[in-house]
């Protein structure tokens, strides 16, 4: 258990920001909250035409399936720009109030997937043909854009494989999910099980009382989020993210800025911050300075 004095850490996470974001979803999406506290956006590079059209079937149980009839039965014209990538930096409203928050040490900017496509494979990240390449350019794309370092990969619904994990690895990039790596045969799950035991063991030895929140895949430091979900109680989240407090010292908090612009999700959404704002020893970090924390508790 965490001592009752030492500081505590909240990282607050956004997906989804891509060319179709307007700014003004965000600003109004965290209304006070905006340009104060320390986000971290999880951000598309070239978003597929998919993802816009995905809200028409958004709030429908087999939206996916319903997509799929959509692109069967499409015209040509239509199924012609549906299939075309919108790469962010065109956005110039939003990269221009995205870059001056960067600034002020109020955003961080974490890689998205590449397109964010889903297919009959599932999402973009899970038994597709995503390459080293294809990760490796939308990185280095967000990095010219933005006009700053790339160090945290999060995989479109928190799915990723072994194969796309190796390659977040060579990218040294750190991963932030609410899931774990998906492991395709029975070969690569006892190899992860055998690292876990090591994390395990890892745990009891050296960390002795501290439950370290962050599980070690294939080399690669991985933390998961808490996700508000709109049938999550705010009264439910916020017991949650205490209880890890309290055990570890952090907590990562996943939105998504879509469900900001309802209004009863927002309100929850921004009294539960607010609720956490007002704890003793709390500070609200980036991604990268979460983990950096993170290794200095955790390995001091």
């Amino acid at each position: 258990m965490m001592g009752e004095s030492m500081k505590k850490y909240i990282c607050l996470r956004d997906d989804d920001t891509n060319f179709f974001t307007s700014e003004k979803e965000l600003i109004n999406g965290y209304r006070h909250l905006w340009g104060n506290i320390p986000v971290t956006l999880a951000t598309i590079p070239f978003v597929h035409g998919s993802e816009k059209k995905i809200m028409d079937f958004d709030l429908e149980p087999n939206r996916f399936q319903r997509l799929r009839q959509w692109e069967i039965s499409a015209d040509v014209d239509s199924i012609t720009s549906y299939h075309k990538l919108h790469p962010i930096g065109a956005n110039k409203a939003l990269i221009s109030e995205l870059k001056k928050q960067i600034q002020n040490g109020k955003i961080e900017i974490a890689q998205h997937g590449v397109t964010h496509r889903y297919t009959i494979n599932g999402p973009e990240m899970q038994r597709t043909e995503v390459s080293f390449q294809r990760i490796k350019e939308g990185k280095e794309y967000l990095e010219k854009v933005f006009g700053t370092e790339i160090g945290v990969f999060i995989p479109p619904s928190n799915t990723i494989d072994c194969i796309c994990a190796k390659y977040i690895k060579q990218l040294q990039m750190k991963l932030f999910t609410c899931g774990s790596i998906k492991w395709d045969n029975y070969i690569q799950k006892i190899i992860a099980f055998s690292r876990y035991l090591d994390d395990i063991k890892e745990l009891v030895f050296k960390h002795n009382s501290i439950l370290y929140p962050t599980i070690h895949r294939m080399g690669i430091p991985l933390v998961n989020s808490i996700t508000y979900g709109v049938y999550k109680q705010e009264d439910e989240i916020y017991k949650l993210i205490i209880d890890k407090l309290n055990q570890t010292g952090f907590a990562s908090l996943a939105t998504h800025y879509r469900l900001l612009q309802g209004y009863e999700y927002q309100k929850h959404y921004i009294n539960l911050v607010d609720k956490l704002a007002l704890l003793e020893d709390v500070e609200f970090v980036t991604a990268t300075k979460y983990y950096q924390l993170l290794e200095n508790r955790n390995y001091a």
